[in-house]
């Protein structure tokens, strides 16, 4: 995605925190440069709801943004995803190994047109990870309250694709009907939920994801 000029991507604020170096394939990529602060003792509204914090630490979305470094900026593909040639049949619990990663040369990526604000409790969606792959599954709740000791997060997505330890960050999206490659993005995973992107857009604001039809080669470590 892009934020004031520059290309970067999210993962989870669990995962990082503001001046993490994320490295691919022994090479430095990209620095984490906001994680918005968590608040407490206050009320925000969202979507035409309130939501009150106490004591706790509260935001709407595990997700921290990490800009490219320069270096490797024109590499980059915007609103691009990397597609296995195989969806994993891996449905959640202890997973045996690696799910399939082997990129699918002939259709290599799934192209990101849009935004999933409303996704229907039921309906599909899938997810990307790196240790279990593509998975997918039914949404079975849009907005929930999710608490980790002192941490709450408002607003959070429940079902979709099963993942695992290391899936944390994953994009996920529901296909385009009557299209091979064209997606919409719904969410980043996090354990077993899902920050949606209006969850998402709320801590960071508006957010460029959409695939460009002149952009540049996918970066190759």
């Amino acid at each position: 995605m892009r934020r004031n000029g520059k290309l970067g991507f999210f993962t989870n604020t669990h995962c990082a925190n503001v001046d993490t170096v994320h490295s691919q394939g022994g090479s430095r990529i990209g620095v984490t440069t906001e994680d918005p602060a968590f608040w407490s003792n206050a009320s925000v509204v969202y979507n035409g709801a309130t939501y009150s914090c106490g004591s706790h630490a509260c935001r709407f979305s595990d997700a921290a943004y990490s800009e490219y470094i320069d270096a490797v900026q024109s590499e980059v593909k915007l609103g691009y995803i990397y597609r296995t040639e195989q969806e994993n049949a891996y449905t959640g619990g202890a997973p045996t190994g690696i799910g399939p990663l082997k990129i699918d040369e002939a259709q290599p990526f799934f192209r990101i047109v849009g935004k999933a604000y409303q996704v229907a409790v039921g309906e599909t969606i899938h997810k990307i990870g790196q240790r279990t792959g593509w998975t997918s599954g039914p949404v079975t709740s849009t907005c929930v309250t999710t608490t980790n000791g002192n941490t709450r997060l408002f607003c959070q997505m429940d079902g979709g694709g099963a993942g695992y330890d290391g899936d944390s960050g994953s994009p996920v999206f529901r296909r385009v009907p009557g299209s091979d490659s064209d997606v919409d993005l719904v969410a980043i995973y996090w354990e077993s939920y899902m920050s949606p992107i209006g969850s998402i857009e709320q801590d960071f604001g508006p957010l460029e994801v959409a695939a460009e039809p002149a952009s540049a080669a996918p970066y190759t470590p």
